[in-house]
């Protein structure tokens, strides 16, 4: 397997990767997956890229998954059946909802 670094058809094997400097190594190895490569040692990043490469371990990929978003309607309000009785009292309660929410931050 080959990958572009540095404008360079790069084949994964451990001579090449032994004469990257240990900066580049590690961008590498963030660009392939290896989780935390600046806590690694050289040997180390080489072992994980080539068994990332080689298909033995899984790369990794970061959640990013920051907080959850504020609903603007209270959707808890609408899961009593009794409390909405057609669809027109639905749709004008939850817009009721947003035009209170609105008014907060306008």
């Amino acid at each position: 397997m080959g990958a572009l670094f540095f404008g360079y058809n790069m084949d994964y094997n451990i001579e090449h990767l032994n004469q990257i400097n240990i900066h580049s190594l590690r961008n590498l190895a963030r660009k392939i997956g290896v989780k935390a490569p600046s806590s690694l040692k050289k040997q180390e990043l080489i072992d994980q890229i080539l068994l990332i490469e080689s298909g033995k371990n899984q790369p990794y990929r970061p959640i990013k998954q920051g907080r959850p978003l504020k609903p603007i309607v209270d959707i808890n309000t609408f899961l009593d059946i009794n409390l909405v009785k057609t669809k027109q009292e639905l749709i004008s309660s939850i817009l009721k909802d947003i035009e209170k929410t609105l008014n907060k931050y306008l």
